[in-house]
């Protein structure tokens, strides 16, 4: 083996391509259970579901999931937990994904239009974390700031309103904290500020604007399937700060 080919090898090892690659027609169950407090009383709320995505059709660069939820419980909360079951049962979405986790609009989602922006804006979430674009080591880390005025613009047109005016940012770092031969654990920190004002336009023309503002920050962590990479597992923390009160929430998400 020459030097040359040696040093090639040797500045590759120890480094991580990770990017979504489901064989199409298959299909993955996922548990999922949230824990949030509410901050007006009623105590904390549990939330847990069944997700399924089928990988339907790979083209054009993209793979297109099928994503459905089922078997919605919702315990605790204030007594809205009826009306979060009906919204949440029988939910269903379409999403066409690219191999670094990015989502593209589908124009047949209809109504979930909203939803799909969000995901794109999030690095999609659902599916997992937003992969680097290039080899990464243990313990490098990679970034995506997300514009929080863009996100409510795109979900009020779809439904045909006007967003209040919205500006902030959240920001993403993620980390690959380690790797097998079969799955790589991947953590991240968000952490942003969100400011609006209800009252924008002819409300705040009269002096009546309504400014309020909201804190996000949290932690990850995600073990992928590196042949498919799509998650095995995942637990989350999030925390809101809203009208001076920091509403914690947990998510966890578990293959099955």
């Amino acid at each position: 083996m020459s030097v040359i080919a040696l040093a090639s090898i040797l500045a590759t090892q120890g480094q991580l391509s990770l990017t979504l690659n489901p064989k199409v027609g298959s299909s993955y169950k996922y548990s999922n259970v949230t824990t949030s407090s509410n901050p007006m009383g009623g105590g904390s709320q549990t939330t847990s579901s069944t997700s399924t995505l089928k990988v339907a059709s790979a083209s054009g660069g993209y793979f297109k999931f099928d994503i459905s939820t089922s078997d919605v419980k919702v315990t605790g909360g204030a007594g809205n937990s009826d009306q979060m079951k009906k919204m949440m049962e029988g939910q269903h979405q379409t999403m066409l994904i690219d191999k670094y986790g990015s989502v593209k609009a589908d124009p047949k989602a209809g109504g979930n239009a909203g939803m799909q922006a969000i995901m794109k804006s999030l690095g999609n979430n659902a599916i997992g974390v937003a992969f680097p674009k290039k080899p990464v080591k243990i313990g490098e880390t990679w970034a995506q700031t997300i514009d929080l005025g863009a996100i409510m613009k795109t979900v009020m047109a779809s439904r045909g309103g006007t967003a209040p005016a919205t500006t902030g940012t959240i920001k993403i770092v993620y980390k690959l904290v380690k790797f097998d031969g079969k799955t790589a654990t991947i953590g991240s920190t968000t952490s942003g500020t969100m400011n609006m004002d209800m009252g924008a336009g002819k409300a705040s023309a009269k002096g009546q604007s309504m400014k309020m503002s909201m804190t996000i920050s949290g932690t990850s962590t995600s073990v992928l399937e590196r042949s498919t990479g799509l998650p095995l597992s995942t637990t989350m923390k999030m925390t809101m700060g809203f009208m001076g009160n920091n509403i914690p929430m947990s998510t966890t998400m578990k293959r099955i």
